[in-house]
């Protein structure tokens, strides 16, 4: 956070000598609420609100340019813990994308907190890889804000046809996510106390197992007597461990070579990158306890001390990367396709463990337009796991994914009828997003929509059934279907 605030501030200093003569500034206030219709898990969230507040600022002069912005976030939850009826609340302040851009002779400058996209596809992309996700929401969050701007500089210029970029990022966060106490978490709600209330029960050899099961029954009680705040700090304090590395040593290097003819343009990118998402690795007997449902016995004393001083490691592997990108249109169509090669990338597996495995892929989008009244997507997606995972969760060597997005507007634009549908051929199921958008004034949008999850394997219940579940992402968290509203008022 610190680090961020450097950033702001010297933009907020260095701003007004970037726009002696033109500045601009908005306001977005946006909040979208997810209502559950059905009450599939007692501990589940009812009503989710995310409510944010945006300020943006820009100025042009005849050397560049620069642009701020800062967000305002409000969580709030209902039925966080439906024993007892919590209502939570959070707040998280983060800077928008913000940066300063000047060309100095023939090369143009970027530097700042910034988003830089790769790719031609905007649903599956391969290679739009510079910038981590917030997955905090699962997908109630929109697909413009899911990249999560970080420090980076890029250095752009031509080289007679090509144009040529580099961009390094010195510190690469990872992605931003809910481990623990969420619907959208990979621990949901009461899987953590029942657990442990479970593991209360359970016998080792018979000396020491009235010790542990006090300990654990009293865990367990008080795991479920807690705060929402404080379920919230462990869920931080765990994605601490998952970033465990020195942040300064995170930081990655790319480059980008791009070309464009009469009815084409392409590109060609590589770099030497960090995996935003972690490798974990529960400690090995710890995960053998849990397989077997035992307590330690005396023999495990002296491996028990050196499991309560790092129970579960993290690392984020590096990986090389190189892909490709082209796009061009055929008659009334737009195609555009993607190709992408990474070195290395964490495969989960069952019991919170990783494999790191070679990835190549590709994909294929396609989309048509009648003037500004409808407009239709459709993109397909292949990933192949060249070092096949011995206990796979949540993914597949090969899986293949299609997205389409359909979205029309009548009465002069102010009514917009948009459907999102995803499906996963690999594990057979699919995600619906229908929305309904009301352009009521210049400044005031209102929405209503839904959110419709399902697939062939239930919705994960227990943290045993977490460790070892056999189906897909959709499927794991389908239990989330919901009725959505939601409000903007832009200034």
């Amino acid at each position: 956070m610190s680090f961020r605030l450097t950033i702001i501030t010297g933009l907020l200093l260095g701003a007004p000598s970037w726009a002696e003569e033109r500045v601009e500034t908005g306001f977005i206030a946006r909040s979208n609420t997810a209502i559950d219709m059905a009450h599939d898990r007692d501990p589940e969230d009812l009503v989710e609100t995310w409510t944010t507040w945006t300020g943006r600022a820009k100025g042009t002069s005849d050397t560049g340019r620069w642009y701020l912005s800062v967000t305002a976030e409000h969580q709030f939850l209902v039925g966080l813990c439906a024993y007892g009826g919590d209502v939570e609340g959070a707040w998280d302040f983060r800077p928008g994308e913000s940066g300063i851009e000047k060309r100095v002779g023939p090369v143009h400058l970027r530097g700042g907190y910034l988003i830089e996209r790769w790719g031609k596809l905007d649903m599956l992309s391969m290679v739009d890889v510079l910038n981590p996700r917030d997955m905090r929401a699962g997908p109630l969050g929109s697909l413009d804000d899911l990249r999560v701007p970080v420090p980076m500089g890029r250095l752009q210029t031509d080289l007679g046809p090509l144009r040529a970029e580099l961009v390094a990022t010195p510190i690469a966060p990872g992605t931003r996510s809910s481990l623990v106490g969420t619907d959208w978490s990979l621990l949901r709600q009461g899987m953590l106390s029942d657990f442990v209330e479970e593991a209360s029960g359970w016998r080792g050899d018979g000396f020491t197992d009235a010790l542990f099961q006090d300990a654990l029954g009293a865990l367990a009680d008080g795991l479920r007597d807690t705060e929402p705040a404080f379920r919230r700090g462990m869920s931080d304090a765990i994605s601490q461990v998952s970033d465990s590395q020195p942040r300064i040593a995170d930081g990655q290097l790319a480059v980008r070579l791009e070309a464009a003819a009469p009815g084409v343009d392409g590109a060609l990118m590589g770099g030497w990158l960090v995996s935003p998402t972690p490798a974990p690795a529960l400690d090995p007997i710890l995960t053998t306890m849990l397989q077997e449902e035992r307590l330690p016995g005396l023999a495990d004393q002296g491996n028990l001390l050196s499991l309560a001083s790092s129970p579960i490691s993290a690392e984020r592997p590096r990986t090389w990367m190189t892909g490709a990108e082209v796009g061009t249109t055929v008659g009334v169509l737009g195609v555009r396709a993607e190709g992408a090669w990474f070195s290395a990338r964490p495969i989960p597996q069952q019991w919170m463990g990783s494999e790191n495995s070679p990835v190549v892929g590709g994909g294929l989008g396609i989309d048509w337009a009648h003037g500004s009244t409808v407009f239709i997507m459709a993109e397909t997606r292949w990933e192949h796991l060249m070092t096949p995972p011995t206990a796979p969760l949540l993914t597949s060597t090969d899986q293949v994914q299609s997205a389409l997005s359909l979205q029309f507007s009548v009465l002069q634009s102010k009514l917009s009828l948009t459907n999102l549908a995803l499906y996963n051929w690999s594990f057979q199921e699919f995600m619906l997003r229908p929305q309904a958008t009301w352009r009521a004034r210049d400044q005031v949008e209102l929405s209503v929509g839904a959110l419709i999850l399902d697939g062939p394997v239930d919705a994960v219940a227990s943290l045993q059934d977490a460790m070892t579940y056999t189906g897909g992402p959709l499927s794991y968290w389908s239990d989330n279907d919901s009725f959505t509203v939601g409000a903007a008022w832009i200034w």
